[in-house]
Parts: C-alpha cells; sequence; structure tokens
C-alpha cells in the first residue's frame, strides 16, 4: 500500500502543531499520566513522526525539535519515562555523550521494580538492549487470566494495549516470539479485534475503538504472527486509514481532531507495514521463523532506521539548499557522490569509476578536477571528510 498521500498531510500538519521552534505540547483531554504532558514528551513524538515520514525539506525544524530535547534539563526525581525519552532521542541523533551519561544514571536504578508502562517506554531504549531479567519480570507480570497483560503486575484481567506494548517491549528485549506465551498473546489480541478492524484501549484511559490501541495491536500482531499481513492486520491497517483526519494526522477517536501521540503510532506501524513489504530479506528465512524474521527487522526498524532516516533528510536538505550554489546537474551528482561514500572510502579515481557505474560518462583525466571540486566543496559542507585522498561521509548534522 502506498502511504505517502497520509504521510505528506501529516507533515503539514505536526508542523502546523509547532508552538515555538523546535517544541511541541500536548492537550489534556484523557487521564494519563501527568510525566507525558512535559514538553520533551509531545516534542519527541512529533520529531519521530516527522523522521518515520520522511520529512525532506524540514531538517531545521527536525533539528530545532532534537535539540530542544537534548537540551532539557532532567532531575533525578523525574520519572523514567522523560529519561527514557531523551535517551531515545539521544540514540537516534547518535550524541554519544548524552547516551553515556543517561544509560549510566540508568545502569543505578532499580528499573525491575518499575510500574509496566514506564517498563514497556524504557524497552525502547538500545541502551537497555537484550535483558533476560527484564524478559523474567515482563512473563511473571502476566494478567491471571493466561491471556496477556493488565494495568499492573498481575491483574485479574488482560487488555488490548498492555498486552501490545508488552508484547513489542519483549520483542525489543530479545524473547522468542514463538513462545507459547506470546501465542497466546496474540490469539487474545486476534479474538478483541472489532468487526470494523479496531480495538479499544484499556481502562487507563477510556475503553473505546482508538488508533492508539489498533496501532499497537498491528504492531504485535505483525511480529507474534506467521504471515505478517494477514486479515486482522490488514483490517487494522484499514481502519487506521479511515480514522486519519483530512488535514493530516489522526485523533485518538474516529472523527476527533488529531494529536502528535496518536499521529506518531500510527505513523510508525503504517512505515512498518511497508518496510516489512520492501525487506523481506529472503536469505535469513532459511535460518529464521517468519514470526523470528519480522521480529529482526522491527528491531532494525526501530534502531537503525531513524537514524538513516535523519541522516538521508539532513543530506537531502543541505544539497537542495541554497549552501550548495550548483545547477541542476551539480546537485544530482553531489547526491550521487554522497550516496556512494555512505557505502565505501575511495579517492577521486575511485568515486569516479562508481559514477560511471550509476550511469554516468566520466573520463578521470578530463574529469578529475570536476569531482574533486565536488567532493571538497561536500567538505566544507561537513558532510564528507578525507584522509589522506580517501573521502568517506561524516554528516555533522549539528547534534
Amino acid at each position: 500500500m502506498d502511504f505517502e498521500e497520509y504521510f505528506r498531510k501529516t507533515i503539514d500538519f505536526v508542523i502546523k502543531e509547532q508552538k515555538a521552534q523546535g517544541i511541541w505540547s500536548k492537550r489534556i483531554k484523557h487521564n494519563e499520566p501527568r510525566e507525558l504532558f512535559r514538553r520533551i514528551v509531545p516534542t519527541k513524538e512529533a520529531v519521530e513522526t516527522l523522521i518515520y515520514t520522511g520529512a525532506y525539506g524540514n531538517s531545521k525544524v527536525i533539528k530545532a525539535g532534537i535539540k530542544n530535547i537534548l537540551d532539557y534539563e532532567l532531575e533525578e526525581a523525574d520519572p523514567l519515562e522523560l529519561w527514557a525519552t531523551k535517551l531515545r532521542i539521544a540514540e537516534i541523533a547518535n550524541n554519544k555523550e548524552i547516551i553515556k551519561e543517561i544509560s549510566k544514571w540508568l545502569r543505578n536504578k532499580n528499573i525491575l521494580s518499575t510500574r509496566l508502562p514506564m517498563l514497556f517506554s524504557m524497552m525502547l531504549s538500545e541502551a537497555i538492549g537484550e535483558n533476560i531479567d527484564l524478559i523474567k519480570k515482563l512473563k511473571k507480570a502476566r494478567a491471571r487470566d493466561g491471556k496477556g497483560w493488565g494495568r499492573i503486575v498481575k491483574d485479574s484481567k488482560s487488555y488490548i494495549t498492555f498486552t501490545s506494548n508488552a508484547v513489542i517491549a519483549l520483542i525489543l528485549a530479545g524473547e522468542n516470539p514463538n513462545e507459547t506465551y506470546l501465542q497466546k498473546a496474540r490469539i487474545f489480541i486476534e479474538k478483541s479485534q472489532n468487526k470494523n478492524g479496531s480495538w479499544n484501549s484499556s481502562p487507563e484511559t477510556l475503553t473505546k475503538p482508538t488508533t492508539y490501541a489498533t496501532a499497537l495491536a498491528v504492531q504485535a500482531l505483525m511480529l507474534l504472527s506467521k504471515n505478517p499481513f494477514n486479515k486482522a492486520v490488514n483490517n487494522g491497517i484499514s481502519y487506521l486509514l479511515k480514522t486519519a483526519h483530512k488535514k493530516g494526522g489522526w485523533p485518538l477517536i474516529k472523527n476527533e481532531e488529531p494529536e502528535i501521540y496518536t499521529t506518531m503510532y500510527a505513523v510508525k506501524t503504517l512505515r512498518f507495514y511497508n518496510y516489512l513489504k520492501e525487506n523481506n530479506e529472503e536469505y535469513l528465512s532459511k535460518f529464521l521463523t517468519p514470526q523470528q524474521l519480522s521480529c529482526y527487522l522491527f528491531k532494525k526498524f526501530t534502531f537503525d532506521y531513524p537514524k538513516e532516516k535523519l541522516i538521508d533528510i539532513c543530506i537531502k536538505d543541505l544539497l537542495s539548499s541554497k549552501a550548495i550554489a550548483a545547477t541542476p546537474s551539480a546537485i544530482k551528482r553531489r547526491r550521487d557522490i554522497i550516496k556512494i561514500l555512505m557505502k565505501h572510502t575511495l579517492d577521486v579515481a575511485g568515486i569516479i569509476d562508481k559514477l560511471n557505474q550509476m550511469g554516468y560518462h566520466l573520463n578521470k583525466k578530463s574529469h578529475m578536477t570536476q569531482i574533486k571540486f565536488d567532493v571538497e566543496h561536500l567538505r566544507e559542507m561537513n558532510l564528507v571528510d578525507r584522509i589522506k585522498n580517501r573521502y568517506f561521509v561524516v554528516v555533522d548534522l549539528g547534534f
């Protein structure tokens, strides 16, 4: 399915919702934890949404949002969600200093003693990584009905959003999706789907069909199902598309005004759906079950994809800006040089060889000076660097 038109409208919505340069805020409408209304959280949600949509032409907005998050001062007593929020953006921006600082802080915290929603949010960080203790903690926290997870540890009843969040957290922690208890959760999620393709939210907020619950349930089913594009998943995707707001973004409840956080969940679910379609990694299917392959790709989508997309957005915006001061043909050539140097470290002669493989007709004798000028200009823009006579991509994003 082509979701690009939905993404284009979403970009417009997110940009219009910006309250100040690089800052977004959240409207208090439902019974949600107060810490989620601090500006760092909706700003992170807006930044991730823009990155996952591929918001070319908006790198300045994205970078301003990232800077606001990285500059946001947290205190020792602040909830773990806020530390996880800042860490997530530091990882996407590859800010090693902040990653090291927060990771060290987290290691001194007893994460295993935290309430379930906090634990779920923590699992979205690479700093946690594959963690057997966290898997054991979540496994023991299952609801007593044996289906999934509830609002609290060993709740009497399972609920969709808590179950979906737990599934996603467990997969990111390294759990095998074929485990019996996770397959029971899959069955519970499938049986809880409404006829219109939606899922109801859990009592923590409101028990109605929501885009938030639907997006999470679809993600969980794509990870746990032998066929990640089965009827339940496709019906869930169709529901998300039907609830998209005409002016862009997604509301929590159909026909309401769109919100940043529900938009983020919808966008990431739709993008992952396409990502799975486009990256089947057939060679791995010989060694992994379909569910394990989906989970492998989900980890790449969660941790690698946003970093790559952010760099891609910044490069394209820089190369399209006036700073490049070049003709359209030179801009195209310099973009192609960046693509080449993202995969190889080459001298000018080697770059010419790769450009010719892409359909250029360059002569090393007559075009050597031109290509050297191109790469030196890209070097001045902090897009590439050089060791002796060999060039490689560095991309200084300014964080």
